[in-house]
């Protein structure tokens, strides 16, 4: 499995994604922006959350840690997700208040191969594309579309829209009937969709974050297209895209820029 990787802050300055690739092994967060006025709880920070996060999540998937799982056992994609949530809350929870509503959270996108299957794990708005051998077009995303009804009809040109935004997604987080994030919550990895597929049968695997994945969902692109392209072309042309529409008009979206992250897993 060959990965090609690209990731770029929306604002030139911090990127709250996250990226990790070790052989079999591959996993992406996009930590979520914190709204101003909105109560942190957490003085440590999204970047932080999201590289304590993604660095146990990554160690679990690759390797059973001692106590969980017993010794020697591999832990599946949820019960990995579920300890790094419960391990990264730990470093912190007595410093911080997670509960507060601005508390880091991470939609959350991984996958592993084990023998001959590509497992996956998706929780929220990361996106895993796969493209498989066969006709042209042979496509599947998988995404979690929970976190996105949550703030239906909200968009840039609504006054006050980042306040809305906020309170919306606050108000609907980790609970039935709203969408599911890692955050201090183990549970939410209960929520995560996951699966496998035939290593065999895919080319290539794409995990995106929706600052990526807005050249589909948002911009008008193929899903085949946006898994086939090169990373950096990706990133290139959601960039150039973005600029030419500063006023987030022709494309409704909350900002001009999001942090952008995309790992190209080809398998032949």
């Amino acid at each position: 499995m060959r990965a090609t990787i690209v990731t770029d802050p929306g604002n030139g300055k911090d990127n709250e994604d996250w990226v990790g690739v070790v052989p079999g092994v591959a996993v992406v967060l996009d930590g979520v922006t914190v709204m101003e006025g909105m109560e942190k709880g957490c003085h440590h920070g999204t970047p932080w959350y999201v590289s304590q996060l993604g660095t146990a999540f990554l160690t679990a998937l690759a390797a059973s840690p001692a106590g969980d799982g017993g010794a020697g056992e591999t832990l599946t994609m949820a019960e990995a997700l579920r300890y790094a949530i419960a391990r990264t809350a730990q470093l912190h929870s007595r410093t911080c208040d997670l509960n507060a509503p601005g508390a880091p959270t991470a939609a959350t996108g991984a996958v592993r191969v084990r023998e001959d299957q590509l497992e996956y794990l998706v929780l929220a708005d990361v996106s895993l594309g796969f493209a498989f051998h066969g006709p042209e077009g042979n496509i599947e995303v998988i995404t979690d579309k929970r976190v996105s009804a949550s703030v239906e009809g909200l968009h840039s040109g609504i006054p006050d829209v980042a306040q809305r935004v906020a309170k919306a997604r606050a108000a609907d987080r980790n609970r039935a009937g709203g969408y599911w994030v890692a955050g201090s919550d183990p549970d939410a990895a209960t929520h995560a969709k996951t699966g496998s597929v035939m290593a065999a049968d895919v080319i290539r695997a794409s995990l995106m974050t929706d600052g990526a994945a807005v050249l589909a969902d948002v911009f008008g692109t193929s899903w085949h297209e946006a898994i086939y392209k090169p990373p950096q072309m990706l990133l290139n042309e959601v960039r150039t895209i973005e600029r030419s529409d500063p006023e987030c008009t022709r494309w409704p979206r909350f900002k001009q820029h999001d942090d952008l992250t995309v790992v190209a897993l080809d398998l032949v």
